[in-house]
C-alpha cells in the first residue's frame, strides 16, 4: 500500500487476507467512498455504490458497513452487500476498505469516491 502523506498506514501486508484483500481508494479518481445516494449511470457504471454506513472512528479499528447499489434514481438501495472499513490513521479521510462479494467485478457496477485532499 502506498504511504499516505508520508506515513505508512494500513500496510496490506499486514492486514493481508487471501480471500478478500483490503485496499485503498487513490488517485484523482477519489480516496473515500461516497455517503449519498447517486444518480443511475454515475460512478462510471450503471449501477453506482455508496455507503451512508457510520465509518469507523478508532484507529486500526474495523467496523461493518453496508454498500448500497442504485438499480434506478427512485431506489438507491436496491440491493446492499457487506464490507468493513478501517480508519488508518488520524486523518479523519484516511481509511481501508474490505468487499468480500465479487459482484462489483462485473461491469454494470462501479464504486463512487469522492477526492478527499488528506
Amino acid at each position: 500500500m502506498d504511504p499516505v502523506s508520508g506515513k505508512y498506514n494500513c500496510n496490506v501486508m499486514d492486514i493481508m487476507d487471501a480471500e478478500f484483500p483490503w485496499f485503498r481508494f487513490s488517485q484523482d479518481g477519489g480516496n473515500k467512498f461516497l455517503d449519498r445516494c447517486v444518480p443511475e449511470l454515475s460512478c462510471g457504471a450503471n449501477n453506482g455504490m455508496w455507503i451512508n454506513s457510520t465509518i469507523p472512528t478508532e484507529i486500526r479499528a474495523s467496523v461493518a458497513i453496508n454498500i448500497h447499489i442504485v438499480s434506478n434514481i427512485s431506489t438507491c438501495m436496491a440491493h446492499s452487500e457487506n464490507a468493513l472499513a478501517m480508519r488508518c490513521s488520524g486523518d479523519p479521510n484516511d481509511f481501508v476498505y474490505k468487499y468480500g462479494n465479487q459482484s462489483a467485478t462485473h461491469c454494470e457496477l462501479g464504486f463512487c469516491v469522492i477526492l478527499v485532499k488528506l
